[in-house]
């Protein structure tokens, strides 16, 4: 670890913990994290402190809940992760900042560029290092790589790559190797941060996936469904109640009938199969309302056999 500067990291989820804990491990100089206060899920339950707050208990770092609390004239640098909140005018002015941004921006700024990659059926998304400014991120980029997104890339299996990669990226541009036969041995320093350039292209924006976004309808094409699921909260509603589909899969196989009605379930060879605009997905495994996780044969014998 260098002796000679002294970071500070801003995060709470469980993808800023990620990248907390390899920067800690690539001996990264960060000494105190900023992050969520502990909060209870439920009345009777005890306070959970986040993701960040369980590494840097761990690592015996300080924690704090409010930038305020902080003299921030001790640190050399800021990392910000997900850290979901605005940094003031007067932060900015006392603490040089950086960002870890995991879309190629300009495009997709906001609070969730992962999911509406993926919701969106995009080929590929990036990570973006960048200067934390007074407009949402939109401050310039000292480094950007591109992560290509598999069709079997859900939302979890993504977030991995992209923790991976931002780990890289952030090593990569604030160290220098101390040994020219080892690029193991690192020395961290802000003074290693290459000069940023100014972001171009076009501006698009990725709100928070909302509720409603993530329900299987009659009228989706299979891939829209598929998109959905990927991001591992999609349902449908089935007599009224949510039914959240697990894992699902793409049918080939199945004719398309015009006489059967969109949204038909039905059974064949042992799977369930769902009926959308343009095809069948497979209805592997499911969680119905107030139920565990069973199988789409499971459902189709306790709630759609006939007789029942």
């Amino acid at each position: 670890m260098s002796e000679s500067e002294n970071y500070l990291f801003l995060g709470s989820p469980r993808v800023a913990a990620d990248i907390l804990s390899g920067l800690l491990d690539k001996g990264c100089p960060i000494t105190a994290v900023v992050t969520k206060e502990p909060r209870r899920r439920s009345r009777n339950a005890q306070a959970s402190v986040t993701a960040v707050e369980d590494v840097a208990i761990n690592h015996k770092l300080e924690v704090f809940y409010s930038l305020s609390d902080i003299s921030l004239e001790k640190f050399d640098l800021g990392i910000v992760v997900a850290y979901g909140k605005i940094i003031s005018e007067s932060t900015l002015e006392k603490l040089p900042l950086v960002n870890l941004h995991f879309s190629l921006l300009p495009s997709l700024r906001g609070a969730a560029p992962v999911q509406r990659s993926v919701l969106n059926g995009d080929s590929y998304t990036g990570v973006t290092l960048m200067q934390v400014a007074s407009e949402l991120d939109a401050g310039d980029i000292y480094d950007q790589i591109v992560v290509k997104i598999d069709d079997n890339d859900d939302i979890d299996l993504l977030f991995a790559k992209l923790v991976k990669v931002g780990i890289d990226i952030l090593v990569n541009n604030l160290t220098v190797s101390t040994d020219v036969e080892s690029s193991e041995i690192k020395n961290f320093s802000v003074k290693n941060l290459p000069v940023g350039r100014q972001q171009s292209g076009e501006i698009t924006w990725a709100a928070k996936i909302t509720d409603d976004e993530l329900q299987v309808l009659p009228s989706d094409e299979v891939l829209a469904a598929l998109n959905k699921i990927r991001l591992n909260r999609a349902y449908f509603i089935y007599q009224d109640k949510k039914i959240k589909i697990a894992s699902a899969a793409k049918v080939h196989s199945v004719e398309i009938t015009d006489e059967e009605q969109l949204f038909t379930m039905r059974l064949i060879d042992k799977k369930l199969l769902l009926r959308l605009k343009d095809g069948y997905i497979e209805l592997i495994t499911l969680v119905p309302q107030s139920k565990s996780l069973m199988s789409g044969l499971s459902f189709f014998n306790g709630y759609l056999k006939p007789g029942l």
